[in-house]
């Protein structure tokens, strides 16, 4: 019978003093369940999020574990109406260290042994595993077959269903990390006051969702793209909504940073030719938004 997430967490938090024993498994259950932990505390703390995951990487728990953290939190987002580019960002810098070994073919590699078979697409490896489990068993274990062909296609079974389990259990955990980032992403606000420091904040976690892809977190160029169109989208929000509250100058830190530097965020290949670029769509946003600062200082457009 399926586990719920409470049950997982009421067994193994109770059990273990690893992690925040001032912080019962109670007080945790009691503000995950507060409609007021959503709205005014989870937007700008992730602190009980990276708890879960830390004790379930200090207890070995398994990948059902961690995907029901994730999926809990990516539910509990959807109900607040921001979260802060920086807690978020310093969630980034934790999280890789905390799930990396969910990500890891460990059957797959021990058949394989091949790093270019493994970094195949999901079927094309599955392919490769059973093909070259086929062979090897048959070449290196043919008199096991004729003496008991059951039990070794028995075992043989058995081996394709680990390495297949192995499979979907890791791509079922990658899609709920995606979705809880992608939740995350379309609320992040930043302060205006900060002017240039929420450019540096936008650039920072863009190279934290890059260092998802080296941990195998993210497995898809496609899915990093779609998560830095979020992040642009989000920041070009931020740029309308506060066009007058930035200063002339910082609009054009930004348009040369973008210039001399050409952030990875800008610069990744983009999923379809015929559509507006990354670069091309923060390019506009900055220009109407600079645009709209130069007016309100000649005092042509109040602010809103």
């Amino acid at each position: 019978m399926k586990r719920s997430l409470l049950a997982l967490l009421c067994t193994a938090l109770i059990a273990s003093s690893v992690h925040n024993t001032e912080c019962s498994f109670e007080a945790i259950q009691s503000d995950l369940r507060s409609p007021e932990y959503v709205s005014d505390i989870l937007g700008g703390n992730f602190d009980y999020f990276i708890q879960l995951l830390a004790h379930g990487k200090a207890t070995n728990q398994s990948r059902s574990y961690t995907r029901s953290v994730v999926k809990l939190f990516s539910n509990l987002l959807k109900g607040t109406q921001w979260v802060n580019a920086y807690a978020f960002s310093d969630m980034l810098t934790q999280l890789p260290d905390l799930i990396k070994d969910h990500f890891v073919l460990y059957r797959t590699n021990i058949i394989l042994r091949n790093a270019a078979l493994a970094d195949a697409d999901t079927l094309d490896r599955f392919n490769a595993s059973v093909s070259t489990l086929l062979y090897t068993k048959f070449n290196n274990e043919y008199d096991s077959f004729r003496r008991d062909p059951a039990a070794f296609l028995d075992e043989i079974t058995y081996q394709i269903i680990e390495i297949a389990e192995e499979e979907v259990t890791i791509e079922q955990l990658r899609q709920n990390v995606i979705r809880f980032l992608e939740t995350a992403i379309g609320k992040l606000v930043w302060s205006p006051k900060d002017e240039i420091k929420t450019w540096q904040s936008v650039k920072k976690i863009a190279l934290q969702l890059a260092n998802l892809m080296e941990n195998n977190i993210i497995d898809d160029i496609n899915d990093l793209d779609d998560l830095y169109w979020s992040l642009i989208h989000r920041y070009c929000f931020l740029l309308d909504i506060n066009a007058t509250e930035m200063p002339v100058s910082f609009y054009e830190e930004i348009q040369q940073d973008l210039i001399a530097q050409q952030p990875l965020l800008v610069t990744l290949e983009e999923q379809e030719e015929f559509i507006e670029r990354k670069a091309e769509c923060l390019v506009r946003v900055l220009a109407r938004s600079k645009a709209k600062r130069a007016a309100f200082d000649r005092g042509i457009l109040m602010a809103r």
